[in-house]
């Protein structure tokens, strides 16, 4: 057998199994990932969240042979499904609540940005990205709590948040607009130096001010855009605080020393207290929610709480495996 019909055939066959050798044993093994995200307060210290699962396999073992099979990859999705979820603060009663998104009927979407309404008991959602499109700013939704009424109420905008009395939004680039998505009006002028420059806009618990970030500062204004003001230099900030006294920020550096807890500052810019832990206050101010990992914090205490603590799951290579109808999370 020549040289050129032996490479002619191993090519053959590092393409055959380059696309079958996915489904067979030894090479692959079902893993399917889980992901939790945009965690917001609701009533009775109730977390409602986004659950992304995508259904797929992972490479058993690493060895050079599946390295050149998969050109170096490892996992291999078939298909993603986005839920809106509720949970206590506790982590008791998860509950999929709706699913929003699905790879399969091209409805997949994945909000980033969650907000609650005590008024008028709705959720928005905002931000997101779509995986084939490859698009992302997929606008703002409302929703009701247990999963009725999907409505689109525009086609722009991220980090949406709910006005207290529930009848405003505010999102990114300062902009507001009315709960039925009309009268979308800048706060900011457009020929100001905040212009368009933020993402992050919370409006205070009182409504009468709204908070924001620009160029390692966090300002405040009124919700006409009036009076803006810096409050203090950081980056990051975790709303206000229940009763709409001052704001809390990311701990940061400190005498040169990355500190890992928080801080309320006042509307003069003083810090006032040290908080443990990171992370948005409940509408009751009795816990605190750090949106990554999802560490629920005693506001009195400090004490961590961990809502995800008792999920099962089995793990290959870090991959939760989720299998239904046991709704492993």
């Amino acid at each position: 057998m020549s040289k050129k019909v032996m490479l002619i055939g191993l090519g053959v066959w590092l393409i055959f199994m380059s696309a079958s050798a996915y489904s067979f044993w030894p090479f692959t093994v079902r893993s399917d990932m889980i992901s939790y995200h945009a965690p917001c307060w609701g009533e009775n210290n109730k977390i409602y969240f986004i659950k992304k699962v995508t259904f797929g396999r992972a490479i058993s073992g690493k060895t050079a042979v599946h390295v050149i099979l998969f050109m170096g990859g490892s996992y291999f999705p078939d298909k993603t499904e986005v839920y809106l979820c509720s949970m206590n603060y506790d982590g008791t009663d998860k509950k999929e609540i709706v699913k929003i998104g699905d790879t399969d009927d091209d409805t997949y979407w994945l909000p980033m940005y969650l907000d609650y309404c005590k008024a008028n008991n709705l959720l928005l959602l905002s931000g997101g990205v779509h995986p084939a499109r490859g698009t992302g700013d997929q606008g703002i939704y409302t929703i009701q709590t247990d999963g009725r009424g999907l409505k689109k109420i525009s086609d722009k905008g991220m980090y949406a948040d709910w006005s207290p009395d529930g009848k405003r939004i505010v999102y990114g680039g300062g902009t507001i607009m009315n709960a039925d998505g009309t009268n979308h009006h800048p706060i900011i002028p457009e020929d100001s130096e905040c212009w368009g420059k933020s993402h992050r806009f919370i409006w205070s618990p009182r409504g009468d001010l709204i908070a924001f970030t620009y160029k390692g500062w966090i300002w405040v204004m009124k919700p006409d855009g009036s009076e803006r003001r810096k409050v203090c230099k950081n980056t990051h900030f975790y709303g206000w605080t229940p009763d709409g006294e001052g704001i809390v920020i990311e701990g940061g550096k400190l005498d040169g020393n990355y500190v890992c807890n928080s801080y309320v500052v006042g509307l003069d810019g003083k810090r006032e207290k040290e908080l443990k832990g990171v992370g948005y206050y409940s509408l009751d101010g009795k816990f605190r929610i750090h949106p990554l990992g999802f560490g629920v914090y005693n506001a009195e205490t400090g004490t961590r709480i961990n809502p995800l603590a008792n999920i099962k799951r089995q793990e290959h290579k870090g991959h939760f495996v989720y299998k239904r109808p046991d709704n492993i999370w």
